[in-house]
């Protein structure tokens, strides 16, 4: 019979006696029952040919995976998984007692025997990837799986990304709260490989998870636009230049030109928040002296519940044509129902609520302070 046809989505059963297959005894139909794909997703954060960094991986299953079930993911050929070591693999909400083993193009993470994943929840972890030479096309498969390798459920259909040779790097989001449907600043790091030049129209455009909005949204909704420098804050972050000294400058009031001071002479909106969940900014240039670093503050919404794909990604542009793009995992959100905080602070985020090139940025300074401390107090001694 037909199944899941778009032209007769029905089952149709017959019988037949004698041998006889031109007249049928009985006949019924059944309607046909909806088919239900693993949902699965992966990114590196830095989509760049032959590099190693963390793979951004988020799974919600259709079905419970029970004590010591598993977790395998297969890479197209070309690539390397690796997350045997901690720093390598970060569990993120998966069970605390998960761990992952890799070699070549595949990895599986492991329950324990005291830990399950739930059907209908999605959880999100990282592991170290190595990208190919050269781009290669083909989609990523995941299983669920016992131990016994019976199988729970799988997809071969998981969706790849474009590899590039040049990518946004060190891309970092912070926030000061991490309260559900809470207003916060986030603080944004990231590293550019291309220098972007006056002569070209250059845009930079940052895409919050499904939930988030930002928070210019509303200013724009209601004057039309974005005074930048109300919008886009100082990101006050050593060894990364302010965002805010490259944007391009609106267009002098005493020209014909003139629209509003959120506006440029060639009449682009320098800060635009109209579509839900984006920020796109204008720059002017970016030049060699800053490394290609550069830092901002900006104001957002919390939703009221971590999204599925909890992905933030930064795109640059240069005349309408991509020219890097990377990604970062977002941070988890607590209740605010059920969480007592002072929500009145803007001070830079604490090591809990930033994104894991950051807590390595930290950690290391916390290495440093350590050794630092040693040091003197042997010399007093």
């Amino acid at each position: 019979g037909n199944f899941n046809s778009s032209n007769w989505p029905l089952w149709q059963i017959y019988t037949f006696k004698n041998n006889d297959n031109s007249n049928y005894v009985h006949y019924t139909t059944l309607q046909s029952y909806k088919l239900e794909v693993l949902w699965a997703k992966v990114t590196p954060e830095v989509p760049r040919l032959s590099t190693s960094s963390q793979l951004i991986v988020s799974v919600k299953p259709l079905r419970d995976l029970g004590p010591y079930g598993q977790v395998l993911l297969t890479a197209p050929s070309g690539y390397t998984l690796f997350c045997r070591l901690r720093p390598f693999f970060e569990r993120g909400n998966l069970p605390g007692g998960a761990s992952c083993s890799g070699a070549n193009n595949f990895a599986i993470v492991q329950l324990s025997g005291s830990d399950s994943l739930s059907r209908g929840t999605s959880y999100q972890f990282t592991l170290r990837v190595t990208a190919p030479a050269a781009s290669t096309t083909g989609f990523w498969s995941m299983t669920l799986q016992t131990q016994e390798r019976v199988l729970i459920q799988e997809t071969s259909q998981v969706d790849g990304h474009t590899l590039t040779e040049t990518a946004i790097s060190r891309f970092a989001v912070a926030a000061t709260s991490s309260l559900t449907n809470t207003e916060t600043y986030l603080r944004i790091q990231f590293k550019l490989d291309s220098v972007y030049g006056r002569a070209s129209a250059n845009r930079f455009v940052l895409t919050a998870p499904e939930g988030y909005t930002f928070s210019c949204a509303a200013t724009q909704a209601r004057n039309g636009y974005v005074l930048p420098s109300s919008a886009i804050l100082e990101g006050s972050l050593d060894e990364f230049t302010d965002l805010t000294t490259v944007l391009e400058y609106a267009a002098d009031s005493a020209l014909d030109s003139y629209v509003n001071d959120g506006t440029t002479e060639d009449g682009r909106a320098i800060v635009d928040c109209s579509v839900e969940g984006v920020l796109s900014l204008v720059v002017d240039y970016t030049d060699l002296t800053t490394l290609g670093r550069y830092a901002f503050r900006v104001q957002v919404v919390n939703p009221d519940s971590d999204p599925s794909w909890n992905v933030w990604t930064l795109t640059t542009y240069t005349d309408s044509k991509l020219v890097e793009h990377g990604a970062a995992s977002g941070y988890t959100l607590e209740d605010s129902t059920s969480t007592v905080t002072d929500e009145s602070s803007s001070e830079l985020p604490t090591i809990a609520t930033v994104s894991r090139a950051q807590r390595i940025h930290l950690g290391y300074l916390a290495v440093l302070l350590a050794a630092g401390t040693s040091l003197l107090l042997c010399l007093h001694r």
